[in-house]
């Protein structure tokens, strides 16, 4: 699946806490610069470059039975989350972008997963489940086995259509 990876927005320091009037309250970022392909495999994230990406990967993401996947208020951004591709003068993300934050029992920032949404409004759903079951591998001590995965397919007409298989073996 393509969506952007992101470990968060950096720590302020101090002259944007003492001067927030002279910098922005967030940090914005756009979509199309990072973005990336996520696979799912047991309990492991992988992140790559683009789906041509053979090796290296960005990076893995191993999932841990303390992780906690939760959908962001849009409206009510986490103050660690990045600002996806910011729609209008509002500060928060365009309404074809939604993000998944994955934090730990603690509260402490792991990483966001922004998708974009305009052909599916389900995908964030799906996304969110594949993050859980690969959770749940964790729990189980699986490392491969049944994981659910989101994948896109181009149709005939160039339309994006996503397609969602919680049956897929690796």
């Amino acid at each position: 699946c393509k969506c952007s990876v992101s470990k968060g927005a950096h720590s302020k320091d101090m002259l944007k806490r003492l001067l927030p009037c002279f910098f922005d309250e967030r940090d914005f970022v756009c979509y199309g610069e990072t973005v990336r392909f996520v696979i799912f495999k047991g309990s492991t994230c992988y992140v790559y470059l683009d789906e041509l990406s053979n090796s290296p990967l960005m990076y893995t993401i191993a999932m841990e039975e303390n992780f906690i996947p939760t959908i962001e208020n849009r409206d009510k951004p986490d103050k660690h989350s990045v600002t996806m591709s910011p729609g209008g003068n509002k500060g928060v993300s365009s309404t074809v972008h939604e993000t998944i934050l994955l934090k730990n029992k603690k509260g402490k920032f792991i990483f966001q997963f922004t998708l974009y949404v305009e052909h599916d409004k389900d995908l964030t759903k799906k996304f969110l489940a594949a993050i859980q079951n690969a959770i749940l591998l964790s729990k189980s001590g699986i490392k491969g086995g049944i994981c659910a995965k989101v994948f896109e397919e181009v149709t005939e007409n160039n339309d994006v259509a996503t397609t969602y298989s919680n049956e897929k073996k690796f």
